[in-house]
């Protein structure tokens, strides 16, 4: 009980912000390894010179990890691992700035608080 210390919405905002960025690293991790075993990486063609699919990679372990919604459908020439790694990094940028807006936040209370206990202090 001791240990309990009472967070500012601030604070808990930046904690729930990084549990949300470490979510998303996990996934990008998940699939960064899903195409590194299949050896695939962002930028190889899963068909071969022909046009088929490729033999040497489990194409629908390929496209089961890195299936998306069916808005993901409509983007013309952006393959299925495409969008969904730049989705996630798109989002992992997101949720950056929103930690460092939240961490601004919370020195801003600390200094305000503070500043608080000084005047307090001073005027004893």
């Amino acid at each position: 009980m001791g240990n309990e210390v009472n967070q500012s919405p601030a604070a808990a905002t930046a904690r729930e912000l990084m549990k949300q960025k470490d979510a998303i690293e996990n996934k990008i991790k998940e699939f960064e390894q899903v195409l590194s075993t299949q050896r695939v990486g962002m930028h190889e063609p899963l068909v071969d010179s022909s046009g088929f699919p490729r033999s040497d990679i489990d194409l629908m372990t390929v496209r089961t990890a890195l299936y998306c919604s069916e808005n993901c459908l409509s983007i013309v020439n952006l393959r299925f691992y495409d969008f969904i790694m730049l989705a996630l990094q798109n989002d992992h940028k997101d949720i950056m700035s929103r930690i460092e807006s939240a961490l601004h936040e919370i020195h801003a209370e600390n200094n305000t608080n503070r500043r608080l206990e000084e005047t307090n202090r001073d005027s004893f």
